[in-house]
């Protein structure tokens, strides 16, 4: 019987999300989808700067590491729009890290809204963020930036 390296201790799916976001061009495109719910292919290639094959390269390994998902809609005559958004386990994963470095964090529920007060430093500059989960209507779960007062 092989014995298991110390990193297999470390379910998969975790070290997945973990390279996902290995690299400042993965994290810039996972936190423009996480600021925006959804982008298109296009609209991400504007926000990032990034040529057409380093934007697929890097949307892949996201895809890949169960972080962002991508489908298409709004079909066209023979368009299809392609768009990318955050997987409910990329929303899970990103507030149990941010959970970790923040030492209570007070939760309020307002309606179908829970309102997680944590500070985050994006850029240098700090937000509030606020998760949306998913509502019984079918949109989809996201965490919108909102002022510091």
């Amino acid at each position: 019987m092989t014995e298991k390296k110390p990193y297999e201790e470390i379910p998969e799916e975790i070290r997945d999300a973990i390279n996902g976001l290995h690299g400042e061009l993965r994290q810039t495109i996972f936190i423009s989808l996480l600021k925006n719910g959804e982008l298109s292919f296009s609209e991400l290639e504007k926000r990032t700067g990034l040529s057409k094959p380093d934007l697929n390269f890097h949307l892949k390994k996201l895809i890949n590491s169960m972080l962002v998902e991508h489908y298409y809609r709004d079909k066209i005559g023979n368009n299809r729009f392609s768009f990318y958004s955050i997987t409910p386990f990329g929303h899970n994963f990103i507030n149990a890290l941010i959970q970790s470095l923040t030492p209570s964090i007070p939760i309020t529920e307002t309606s179908d809204v829970e309102i997680i007060d944590v500070n985050i430093n994006i850029r240098r500059s700090t937000r509030k963020h606020v998760f949306v989960p998913a509502s019984s209507s079918g949109k989809r779960p996201q965490t919108i930036p909102v002022k510091v007062r």
